[in-house]
């Protein structure tokens, strides 16, 4: 009887699963370089004082600083949001904000959350904590620009979402110190980049709260924004237009139309140098 010559092998690359991708996303990052990085920062964050094991200190490392700012790179893409879910990245880095140990780390800690604040879920993550607006509202006592930037960034996202926005809308609203630092800014800053985003940021919060409209359309705003158009002749296009929007919601309540005649030669000023 003859017999019967063997089965080829089994080809297992038909029966295997595909092996699971490591990438964040269509990222060139591993998940494994995120989850190391994160240990990384809540090391930083944990030293204290007499730790013999943690040196405390108001600066990062450059190597932690490269890899920060590579993780706030990541966080442009909206793309790549959803895979960043699983790492709870909120908690890590509103922690930072809290903590504020140093500019740096704060600074982009603040840019990676603005970034991470266009995803719904983790908008609404930050949303949740109290604690965490208001310790966010506290940094506008801040003299660094590069922080108030992503300051303005963040309330940005934040305002930009329909069921987030209000709990931000409402502790400005009791914040009064809040309108006072704006108008510090805008009178002060020497910074055109951080005025154009603090008028931005304005022009928001008016557009979206009429109850805040009907209390900052006053002189004192106004006064504010002619001064930083001194500091902002390169205005054009998006920009010029936030200021025409502003103008526009001033004339829409009474306050604001009263402040407008007072300031008419000024606005006149104002709208002729951005032609």
């Amino acid at each position: 009887m003859a017999t019967r010559n063997p089965s080829p092998p089994r080809d297992e690359s038909e029966t295997s699963p595909p092996p699971v991708s490591d990438n964040i996303g269509e990222t060139a990052y591993s998940k494994m370089w995120l989850y190391s990085l994160i240990l990384r920062v809540l090391k930083f964050l944990q030293a204290e004082p007499g730790d013999p094991d943690i040196t405390v200190s108001d600066t990062i490392d450059s190597e932690l600083e490269e890899e920060l700012c590579c993780l706030w790179d990541i966080t442009v893409n909206r793309e790549v949001l959803p895979h960043l879910r699983e790492f709870r990245l909120v908690p890590v880095f509103s922690g930072a904000v809290a903590r504020v140990l140093c500019p740096r780390l704060t600074e982009i800690s603040l840019g990676i959350l603005a970034n991470m604040a266009l995803d719904e879920s983790e908008c609404a993550q930050m949303t949740e904590e109290p604690a965490f607006i208001i310790n966010t509202l506290n940094l506008m006592a801040s003299t660094d620009a590069r922080i108030l930037l992503e300051l303005f960034r963040l309330l940005q996202a934040a305002l930009a979402s329909h069921s987030n926005r209000q709990a931000w809308l409402d502790a400005i609203h009791f914040t009064p110190e809040f309108f006072d630092r704006v108008t510090f800014i805008l009178c002060s800053s020497t910074n055109a980049g951080l005025l154009v985003n603090t008028i931005s940021a304005v022009e928001t919060i008016v557009r979206v709260d009429d109850s805040i409209s009907e209390v900052w359309c006053n002189d004192h705003l106004l006064s504010s924004i002619l001064e930083a158009q001194k500091q902002m002749h390169w205005l054009h296009g998006d920009e010029v237009e936030v200021i025409h929007r502003l103008l526009y919601i001033f004339s829409s309540n009474r306050s604001g139309v009263q402040t407008l005649s007072k300031f008419a030669s000024g606005i006149w000023s104002l709208l002729y140098s951005s032609w």
